[in-house]
């Protein structure tokens, strides 16, 4: 992975606390009641996109790297995010979301 260097200060804290991680994952995600049909359109088109050389690419020169997944691989991964992070979350006693957690389907 590379770093871009305006972000390289912030990797700082990693020599002193080594076992920080630290990431950001953009997402698209879709009420409950949106119809089988759209989002498989949707996963199938942006699918294809980031395939593109040219996507992939530009999303490198920004040290990104697209997670082609299916919205079952999707919602799994969340899923697995949300306990891997929350045992964290509530041992630093950080208030819960109060957002209802619906909005995967």
């Amino acid at each position: 992975m590379r770093i871009l260097p305006a972000i390289a200060l912030l990797t700082r804290p990693l020599t002193i606390f080594p076992l920080l991680e630290s990431e950001a994952k953009t997402l698209l995600q879709c009420l409950v009641a949106t119809l089988a049909l759209i989002i498989g359109r949707l996963n199938k088109e942006i699918n294809t996109i980031l395939a593109k050389p040219k996507t992939k690419a530009a999303l490198q020169k920004m040290a990104m790297t697209p997670m082609v997944m299916t919205p079952g691989k999707l919602r799994s991964f969340v899923s697995s995010e949300i306990t891997r992070w929350g045992k964290y979350i509530e041992f630093a006693g950080i208030p819960k979301n109060k957002c209802p957690r619906k909005t995967l389907q």
